[in-house]
């Protein structure tokens, strides 16, 4: 019979195999770090810290000097009660390095398409970027109130 051998051999691989499941030691014993706890960034607050979006996370000037923007993805909107201003919060990198260009606002009769267009200034072209993210947010006024029309991100 040929399936004898194959069986053995199995129940052999089945042993070694419990015999490595059962062994205790971490892997910070055999010399493979543990990743390190991620880091936490809190939302913006309304009346939160304004900065100039220097590195920390607030409210964004816009540069009118940005070659060539590009629509990022936001994380989320907000807005005060009556529909005139609207707060968008996105993930970016930090200043100098990714500047806002501005937001641009298409409105239609069932939605707004928001779009938040970011790029390179100048500056950024002879210094050393850190890979950093940061929440970065603006605050717009609407030329037309939301009226009980969607938000759309313009960058999906």
């Amino acid at each position: 019979m040929k399936s004898r051998p194959f069986i053995a051999a199995l129940a052999v691989l089945a042993m070694a195999g419990s015999a490595c499941l059962t062994r205790t030691e971490s892997f910070t014993e055999v010399g493979v770090a543990e990743p390190a706890p991620p880091v936490m960034v809190d939302p913006p607050m309304p009346g939160g810290p304004d900065t100039d979006g220097g590195g920390e996370s607030g409210e964004v000037t816009f540069r009118d000097d940005i070659e060539r923007p590009t629509a990022v993805p936001y994380e989320r909107t907000s807005y005060v009660k009556d529909g005139s201003q609207l707060t968008v919060s996105w993930i970016s990198g930090v200043e100098p390095c990714t500047s806002t260009a501005g937001i641009d606002v298409q409105y239609g009769e069932e939605s707004i398409t928001v779009t938040v267009l970011e790029g390179a200034p100048p500056e950024a072209a002879t210094m050393s970027c850190i890979m950093m993210a940061v929440e970065k947010h603006a605050t717009i006024t609407l030329d037309e109130d939301l009226a009980g029309r969607r938000i759309v991100d313009g960058a999906r």
